[in-house]
């Protein structure tokens, strides 16, 4: 999702619609705990379970983050959707509107009870482990962007 964001926030560069929306997103070190936990559990789960840390994380709050550990560069101006739409057109790119949407929108969805039922703890939540993946950001940024024109 990071990769997006980068190629996002270069295009729009601005907090995008306020930075209200709210994102399901997980640690990818919390996402594999709980894989283990579901795959090594006696009895199979029920129904569709969506495997996100049980707290959304805003826009702002993900794309603040992000500036602070340098992985994404800094935006101080704040948009409306309509704004961020015809900036997201008007700047050549692979991410599509749709995909704008889903990470600069609400998307998230109400995952407690994989977590409740599995008795596996959802940790911190993405924001505060995400010190811990910024060098790797950083380089996989740094290689994307200099195979990439932009």
């Amino acid at each position: 999702m990071v990769p997006a964001l980068d190629e996002l926030i270069t295009r729009v560069p601005a907090h995008w619609d306020g930075g209200r929306g709210l994102l399901s997103v997980v640690d990818v070190h919390d996402l594999a705990r709980l894989v283990v936990t579901v795959a090594t559990a006696e009895q199979p789960l029920p129904g569709v379970q969506h495997a996100s840390h049980p707290e959304p994380v805003s826009n702002a709050d993900l794309m603040a983050a992000l500036t602070a550990l340098d992985v994404l560069p800094e935006v101080t101006e704040s948009w409306s959707w309509e704004k961020c739409v015809r900036q997201l057109h008007a700047t050549p790119g692979r991410m599509s509107e749709r995909q704008f949407s889903l990470l600069a929108r609400d998307h998230w969805y109400r995952s407690e009870e994989i977590w409740r039922v599995t008795e596996c703890p959802a940790g911190p939540g993405p924001v505060h482990r995400l010190p811990a993946a910024a060098e790797w950001y950083t380089s996989h940024l740094g290689a994307q962007r200099s195979r990439t024109p932009r």
